[in-house]
């Protein structure tokens, strides 16, 4: 579903996944920034359940009756 760019699948190209907390000093662990395509930040981005569950019930070859 990925490869095929479904839109179920919706692109994360914006932001990362650092994270800063105190202990006791302000403590920052950088992480990865998202990017177009897969990312470590957020992989292959974020599901549309709306339209993921009827390309998922598809692509597994079963219907969708809804």
């Amino acid at each position: 579903m990925s490869a095929a760019h479904a839109p179920g699948l919706v692109d994360v190209t914006a932001g990362n996944n650092s994270v800063s907390f105190l202990q006791p000093t302000l403590v920052t662990v950088k992480g990865y920034a998202a990017g177009p395509g897969y990312d470590l930040a957020s992989g292959v981005g974020t599901v549309d359940a709306a339209l993921f569950v009827p390309e998922l019930a598809q692509a597994s070859g079963g219907g969708y009756g809804g």
